[in-house]
């Protein structure tokens, strides 16, 4: 019986900035269905991780896979939610039309969207439970809607993998507790993969969790240790020497 394609492949992956390392040695698998959470200081390398498994980074040695095939080939199975939209907040944009930003790409530009683009627009916004907002401009909306606005966008791609950027960044503990109970529930149709700076509330809720400091390693949430995430926040070479076995890689058991 041969072995299920992971939704994300990841072998030997080094990626730097004008020369200075971001990740090295990364070595990752994600089976389709998990629930990952990403954890690791700021400029450890979360977001890039992130905008490699997109195919808006190249690497600079290794290879990323999407679904058994290079990320650009997949973008249309993909959904993102990054941690700042790139709007203004002052532009005049309804809700129903963010939303239907993420059908870009999925179908033609010629002639508008299509009543499937329509179609899929209106029930992720049912799935988030904001259809109700859908005729308000963007900008007017709460910070959790705004979120749930954004989740909303990536699912009208209909994705087999959604990945989030601290999409619980600035809200409030009532937002977020909502926030993750939808995560939660998504989690059941699709593969997520979601950065965090919350570690407390985020092992509540994901499967597994990635460390991410230069180097990557995994662990099921129910051996996830303080002095494991002392040595995230310690660096590399922390890491590398609390994890039991630095060969291994890191999409194993953990």
């Amino acid at each position: 019986m041969s072995k299920a394609t992971p939704a994300v492949a990841i072998e030997d992956l080094q990626f730097s900035y004008d020369g200075a390392p971001v990740l090295q040695q990364v070595d990752l698998e994600v089976p389709e269905g998990d629930f990952l959470g990403v954890i690791g200081p700021n400029g450890g390398g979360k977001t890039t991780l992130l905008r490699l498994i997109l195919g808006l980074n190249r690497p600079d040695r290794g290879r990323v896979r999407v679904f058994g095939r290079a990320p650009q080939q997949m973008r249309r199975q993909m959904g993102y939610v990054p941690q700042k939209p790139n709007l203004d907040p002052e532009f005049p944009i309804s809700v129903d039309e963010i939303v239907l930003m993420g059908r870009l790409g999925q179908s033609r530009l010629a002639g508008g969207y299509r009543r499937e683009d329509r179609r899929a627009a209106r029930q992720a916004m049912e799935q988030v439970e904001i259809l109700p907002l859908r005729g308000r401009l963007f900008g007017k909306l709460s910070g959790g809607q705004q979120r749930r606005a954004l989740i909303a966008r990536a699912l009208a791609t209909r994705p087999r993998l959604l990945l989030l950027d601290e999409p619980t960044a600035g809200v409030d503990h009532r937002v977020e507790h909502d926030i993750y109970s939808l995560l939660d529930r998504l989690s059941e149709e699709m593969t997520i993969i979601l950065v965090s700076h919350d570690i407390g509330c985020v092992t509540e809720h994901v499967k597994r969790l990635a460390c991410v400091h230069q180097r990557v390693f995994c662990h099921e949430t129910d051996e996830i240790t303080g002095n494991i995430i002392e040595a995230v926040y310690r660096g590399p070479a922390e890491m590398s020497r609390h994890h039991p076995d630095d060969e291994e890689r890191s999409g194993g058991s953990g």
